[in-house]
């Protein structure tokens, strides 16, 4: 694994490049919020020894090792980063097949990107969605009980998110992830994604929002692993 450096508008992303066998197939991974790449590091590897893709792990602004305050960091900022960071790799890498893997906030990042680009496939893993009046909030000003009590359990305010109205650039296939036990994004928020994307459709039996809880059962990692590399690899 190489750290890497990415500009972004004045200051630079902190990302780690995991090279596999598979050279011309890379995952661009995005976390939840919060979260960081180094956090995420078990099933990054285990993706890309099962798929044998390269993986450029980020972290966005305020997370990991990036720089900022998280407070200070606002959903539009990451939207914006996460475009800055395709461009800068397609740029370096212009044949390679990009898979964009979105994690939580970073499923929502990811789904906004696919209003900007193209790209080969993408994986959402537990997307959150949040109101469109917080785009342009500050991190702290968002209010995350509502989001997750109220908002993201009303399909159809979730169906009327601008993300959904807007064309899409991306034409790819989709892989929804959906954790069974998922009490921070319900089924009304993962019906929309799945319908909007018309996604392809992997539960995880018996885990939390989180794929780190502790109560999450072992013996169905390994499953989830092979299920995620085998699809990107099909």
């Amino acid at each position: 694994m190489t750290n890497v450096s990415i500009p972004c508008s004045g200051y630079s992303l902190a990302a780690d490049w995991y090279e596999n066998n598979n050279s011309d197939k890379v995952i661009l991974a995005l976390f939840g919020f919060s979260s960081s790449k180094a956090r995420n590091s078990e099933l990054l590897l285990a993706l890309g020894e099962k798929s044998g893709m390269n993986i450029l792990a980020i972290d966005l602004s305020g997370h990991g090792d990036s720089p900022l305050i998280l407070d200070e960091t606002r959903p539009g900022q990451h939207v914006l980063e996460v475009i800055e960071v395709f461009d800068w790799f397609k740029a370096q890498h212009p044949q390679a097949k990009i898979t964009v893997l979105g994690t939580s906030y970073g499923g929502y990042l990811a789904a906004y990107l696919t209003r900007y680009r193209n790209f080969d496939k993408l994986v959402l893993r537990t997307p959150a969605i949040y109101a469109p009046s917080d785009l342009y909030s500050l991190q702290p000003l968002i209010d995350r009980g509502y989001t997750s009590n109220v908002y993201r359990k009303d399909k159809e305010m979730v169906a009327d998110h601008p993300l959904f109205k807007q064309a899409s650039i991306f034409s790819g296939p989709t892989l929804l992830v959906v954790h069974e036990m998922d009490e921070d994004v319900p089924l009304e928020t993962t019906d929309v994604y799945k319908d909007m994307f018309s996604a392809e459709v992997y539960v995880a039996p018996g885990f939390k929002h989180s794929m780190r809880d502790a109560s999450n059962p072992p013996e169905e990692v390994q499953p989830y692993q092979n299920a995620v590399a085998n699809w990107l690899i099909q």
